[in-house]
This record gives structure tokens, C-alpha cells and sequence, in this order.
């Protein structure tokens, strides 16, 4: 069963991809002076669940390798903000966030060795 078809059994219906957000957060910067900074993301899929009457965001992320806790924090912070920006725009509820983690592997191409270095040198010359 897939991803679509799984949540649909749960009472989740699917709607677009790439959905963008924004608002404004606040900072205080290493002098204690207060910025409010615009920001903007794209939630991969959002959900409605028809038994709650609430809405889930779904974020795919791609890795190489093991996921560390950083990173997951990393990503759960920028998904606790688009769930902020979505919340006091619209005034809908977000039950739920949750992150997809798709793990990708390129291989190395034939005769590409990759601790070797390179030698070169950056020309002073303007291009015509």
C-alpha cells in the first residue's frame, strides 16, 4: 500500500504539493537589537483529516546517510513554522507535522576517484 493509500484509510485526504507559506519571526541579534525578518517556505503535502477536522503537514526530506538529531531538529523547526504561518494566517488547526525521510545514493562514476585533488589557477584576465 502506498503513502496515498494508507493515509486515506486513516480519514486523510491529500490535497497539493508544494504549497508555499510565509510570515515574519523576530530575532535578537548578538547586540540585543530586535529584527523582524519576512520568511517564506514550501510545505511538500499537506492532509486534511476528516475525523478530526484538522490538518497535517508532510515534509520529505532527503539524506545520504544516518539522520542526527540536529537535523531532525533542524527540520522540525522549519515545520513548526510553516505550522505557525498557517495557523494565524488562516486560522486553521495543524494537528500534526511530520517528517518523511527519503534516503538517496548517487553513485560514483567510473575513474572518478575521490580523495584525489586538482591542481589550478584563477586567471586575472577579463573576458571580452
Amino acid at each position: 500500500m502506498g503513502l496515498k493509500e494508507q493515509l486515506a484509510s486513516m480519514g486523510i485526504k491529500l490535497f497539493s504539493r508544494n504549497i508555499v507559506v510565509n510570515g515574519t519571526i523576530t530575532t535578537i541579534d548578538g547586540a540585543n537589537n530586535s529584527h523582524i525578518i519576512n520568511v517564506a517556505g514550501t510545505i511538500d503535502l499537506i492532509g486534511y483529516n476528516s475525523k478530526t477536522g484538522k490538518w497535517k503537514l508532510y515534509d520529505f526530506k532527503t539524506h545520504r546517510g544516518r539522520i542526527t538529531q540536529d537535523k531532525m531538529n533542524k527540520w522540525r523547526r522549519q515545520l513548526t513554522l510553516y505550522k505557525k504561518f498557517l495557523e494565524e494566517k488562516y486560522g486553521v488547526e495543524i494537528e500534526e507535522i511530520n517528517i518523511i525521510p527519503v534516503k538517496v545514493g548517487y553513485p560514483t562514476p567510473k575513474g572518478v576517484d575521490l580523495l584525489a585533488t586538482a591542481e589550478y589557477e584563477v586567471s586575472n584576465e577579463e573576458k571580452p
